[in-house]
């Protein structure tokens, strides 16, 4: 008996003496959504994983309709997960028609989130519709042992997008956290032929509490919504039609609805619906494709950075946990100019904030706007050593654009400032 009371003591013990985190270590979900689309000849599916997904390994699925479908390539972003190994329908011995399967193993928990993986397909005759099925059949942290909760969304794709662009609207949703609300945009695709239509939001109202909602500039001419505020509303759904006189060519978000938090969640799923779309004749309805979106609570204790261009052009948006850094994109680019930095600050983040690029004329070492003789000065006193540049005086010196600071630089200035 002494030694049973003893064995017993010893496991609390050591239970006792194991950090709470190893016990249960707890892991948001991760969602991986799917989106196709025609170009170049080629239906394409971009496969997104979401923002600061803590995960470090996984296996992904997608099947298609080998049928009317012909794999052709796949092509990997610039999403760190490390080394991607693939096992495509033409890989002999291992490869399976209708399937596309893709592992990672990562290093370090996924920040920035965004396309993973792109697939692209030849269609090999004519069809209606066609259906890609995600599945997410491992997720496992750096421990190689903790699986990870996941969600995977599939999409569709319409015959009409590769014989008529532009004639299926597409309609899609983002959810994120602002002002102490959940907010969610509805928005329709550019150069979409419709005139009038009702669209519908399901939501979880046992989660969720419709607080209100907002319409956008776009302009839809007459717009009445239905929440479920109102005397006529259901729960769990917000509905609105709008009735244009107008083609809708901008595209862009038509709607803004705003919720509260009611209890704890873990992600919280919205659907969209269009029950109508009509053109501007009021009799031919229009193909849609539609797509919901979920929202993370740990979300809620995020920010939202957006990257820009030097005319406010959107490059990339990120989400970034509360005081976390933000991971700018690639340099861009920009005829005539040299890239040389953010304007703003993307280091611990604790509020929406809007970065911009910021660029230096090409040739212009001097800082002063103009490109002249004292520019090529300063190269050459580089060249020979007599002289510094700073970095960002460093990225305008390469004047002719071979990748290097040389003479050759020196000699284009000189002539660029000859001609004119």
């Amino acid at each position: 008996m002494k030694r049973i009371i003893a064995f017993i003591f010893a496991i609390v013990f050591v239970v006792m003496m194991v950090p709470h985190n190893a016990i249960a270590a707890s892991y948001d979900t991760v969602i991986f959504t799917s989106n196709a689309y025609y170009k170049n000849g080629l239906v394409n599916v971009d496969i997104t994983i979401s923002p600061n997904s803590k995960t470090a390994s996984g296996v992904l699925k997608l099947k298609y309709n080998d049928k009317v479908l012909e794999y052709k390539k796949f092509a990997k972003t610039s999403v760190n997960l490390g080394l991607v190994a693939t096992n495509p329908p033409d890989k002999p011995d291992t490869g399976i028609l209708g399937e596309f399967r893709f592992s990672f193993a990562n290093t370090d928990t996924i920040m920035q989130g965004g396309v993973i993986m792109t697939i692209s397909f030849a269609h090999k005759k004519v069809f209606e519709t066609v259906e890609f099925e995600l599945t997410c059949l491992e997720l496992l942290a750096a421990d190689t042992t903790t699986s990870i909760p996941s969600l995977a969304y599939g999409c569709s794709f319409y015959y009409d997008e590769i014989v008529n662009p532009g004639s299926i609207v597409q309609l899609t949703t983002e959810a994120y956290y602002k002002n102490g609300l959940i907010n969610v945009d509805i928005k329709i695709s550019e150069n979409s032929h419709a005139a009038s239509g009702v669209l519908t939001l399901l939501f979880n109202d046992e989660v969720l509490n419709y607080s209100r909602h907002a319409q956008s500039s776009i302009a839809l001419g007459l717009v009445s919504a239905n929440p479920p505020s109102a005397p006529t509303g259901t729960p769990g759904v917000f509905r609105f039609g709008f009735a244009n006189t107008e083609e809708i060519v901008q595209g862009g978000t038509i709607m803004t609805v705003c919720f509260s938090k009611i209890k704890d969640f873990d992600t919280v799923s919205f659907d969209l619906i269009c029950e109508e779309l009509i053109m501007l004749d009021t009799t031919t309805e229009l193909k849609t494709k539609t797509y919901g979106c979920t929202f993370k609570s740990t979300d809620a204790n995020s920010h939202i950075v957006k990257f820009l261009d030097f005319d406010g052009t959107l490059i990339t948006k990120v989400i970034v946990e509360h005081g976390k850094d933000a991971t700018p994109p690639e340099n861009p680019q920009r005829v005539g100019y040299a890239f040389t930095g953010w304007n703003g600050d993307y280091k611990n983040v604790t509020e929406d904030r809007d970065i911009t690029a910021t660029y230096r004329v090409l040739g212009d070492i001097q800082g002063d706007g103009k490109v002249n003789t004292g520019d090529a000065t300063a190269i050459l006193r580089y060249l020979t050593g007599t002289g510094q540049l700073d970095p960002y005086a460093l990225s305008a010196a390469d004047f002719n654009g071979d990748g290097k600071v040389n003479t050759g630089d020196v000699t284009s200035i000189l002539k660029f400032i000859v001609s004119g």
